[in-house]
């Protein structure tokens, strides 16, 4: 957070899911301090926020992934569970248990969340036959998940909503 003059200002850069799943309750706080914030929010992909906390355009950044730089601090701000998601049809329950052989790749509508999610990913489904669908954004999942057959994976925050 900076003063500039006698208000405060803090710039603020994350990744569109993080910043409409995770972070309102934080905005919602941060607007209501007293003395009154200046705030900038932009939505990033983890590459863009990175650049712009190295060139010193961003206070703080919360990314899906982690990348190695020489000049920017990372700490791990929240972890969460990881869901499988799938349209609500007859005979399905929420909390179902789901064999792996339900889940064919090509129906998956997938979006690289992290390393560790990739890595764990590719153990369980053969990287070689990739999903039809790759998506960077959880604000289009519901564009494309129209069939029962289809499936994704997605953070519990996102899940819940």
């Amino acid at each position: 957070m900076q003063a500039s003059g006698s208000q405060l200002s803090l710039a603020i850069s994350a990744a569109e899911s993080i910043s409409h799943f995770v972070l309102p309750p934080v905005y919602r706080m941060l607007n209501q301090h007293t003395p009154s914030i200046r705030l900038q929010i932009r939505t990033q992909h983890t590459q863009e926020a990175f650049d712009s906390i190295e060139r010193r355009e961003m206070d703080v950044a919360f990314v899906v992934r982690e990348i190695v730089s020489p000049s920017v601090t990372v700490k791990p701000f929240f972890t969460v569970e990881m869901m499988l998601l799938r349209l609500a049809v007859s005979g399905r329950q929420a909390g179902d248990t789901v064999e792996m052989e339900e889940l064919a790749a090509q129906d998956e509508v997938f979006i690289n969340w992290n390393r560790e999610f990739q890595f764990r990913h590719d153990q369980w489904w053969d990287p070689l036959c990739p999903s039809r669908v790759h998506l960077d954004t959880a604000g289009l999942i519901t564009t494309f998940l129209k069939d029962a057959r289809q499936w994704t994976i997605v953070p519990a925050s996102i899940a819940h909503i």
